[in-house]
């Protein structure tokens, strides 16, 4: 399957993933930091009412454009392994970052089920010098993880 093509499936199992977690705010908002945001989170479009239908294509663009790519050049071999290269678009979209994660670098070493149980690392954040984990972020990373393993067997 070419990168294309392997993009193309992975976007259409992780959008819905994103979509779920993300929520759906069709006017213009601010974000907790204050970053003006709309849709599934997107920041850097025109700051409009926009329906539902354009709020999923502007995801799927973006999760197409920026984020697959920016998985598949960390981890090349996920163009094999449609259901972890998934769950990774959706991690990447909602963090912002995948190069180096525990996912990408065992997924490079060929580690599937290492770097699908990795997703379970990112369910905290810091909160008065301690780290504190996150109901929902721990459900998604749970949900990520189940995804990613449908590869791993």
């Amino acid at each position: 399957m070419g990168a294309g093509a392997a993009i193309a499936a992975a976007v259409a199992l992780a959008a819905p993933l994103s979509m779920k977690w993300e929520g759906l705010r069709t006017n213009p908002y601010r974000d907790p930091v204050g970053i003006a945001t709309v849709c599934y989170g997107e920041t850097a479009v025109p700051m409009r009412e926009y329906n539902k239908d354009e709020c999923s294509a502007m995801l799927k663009v973006r999760q197409t454009r920026s984020f697959a790519p920016i998985v598949l050049s960390a981890a090349p071999s996920l163009s094999q392994h449609p259901h972890a290269f998934a769950a990774s678009i959706d991690f990447a979209y909602n963090v912002g970052s995948f190069r180096d994660t525990s996912m990408a670098r065992a997924f490079r070493a060929g580690q599937w089920a290492k770097g699908c149980d990795a997703f379970m690392l990112y369910r905290f954040t810091h909160r008065d010098g301690k780290l504190v984990e996150l109901p929902g972020l721990a459900k998604r990373r749970m949900e990520e993880k189940a995804l990613c393993m449908k590869d791993a067997a």
